[in-house]
């Protein structure tokens, strides 16, 4: 049994500083170069994909769309997507937005 969820992640990374301070944009995903891998364990390759749409973006043009389907018999299932970045200053806060289909994700 297959199980199918869409998971439309809008990842918008900000640092906000304390007191005043002005807020750092950390990755917005605008340019096609910023598309990660994503990678997958005891699900087929072809169950977990990318892609930089247009809809739901959060204070930019484009988000980060990952479109999983979790197998429901087997070993333990899990996904991720590296996201390697370099923060120059001290992070008081860091935030980012995250947008559901139907699907029941949570």
């Amino acid at each position: 049994m297959q199980v199918p969820l869409l998971l439309s992640f809008v990842l918008i990374v900000a640092i906000a500083p304390a007191s005043g301070s002005t807020r750092v944009m950390v990755q917005d995903f605008e340019k096609a170069s910023s598309l990660p891998n994503v990678w997958v364990v005891n699900i087929p390759n072809e169950n977990a994909s990318v892609q930089l749409p247009t809809e739901h973006p959060h204070g930019g043009k484009q988000c980060l769309k990952l479109h999983y389907k979790f197998i429901g018999t087997g070993q333990f299932q899990y996904l991720g997507i590296p996201n390697k970045t370099k923060l120059q200053s001290p992070i008081h806060q860091l935030h980012f937005m995250l947008y559901c289909d139907d699907s029941k994700c949570s």
